[in-house]
């Protein structure tokens, strides 16, 4: 199984949080940096490298997945999805 990939999370500033955890992982992914395959870290490691609570982590996550920018597996491992 690949390794979760490293994620350069810049400062949560004000508003609603898991609009600023998807709008940072949105712009990796259509920048390049994030790549499909690439596997997300776990909701628990996000949560603490963020100082966020889970629901907000899932919430961020659910919106990555509606937009298609990400799949989860029967494992709940989150990848990045194909163009």
């Amino acid at each position: 199984m690949p390794e979760a990939v490293h994620i350069p999370w810049q400062p949560i500033g004000g508003g609603r949080a898991s609009e600023a955890i998807y709008d940072q992982l949105r712009e990796l992914i259509t920048s390049g940096v994030l790549k499909p395959g690439d596997r997300l870290p776990s909701e628990r490691a996000m949560m603490e490298q963020l100082h966020r609570s889970r629901p907000t982590i899932r919430e961020a996550l659910r919106m990555l997945e509606q937009g298609g920018y990400v799949a989860s597996t029967h494992l709940s491992l989150i990848h990045i999805s194909e163009p």
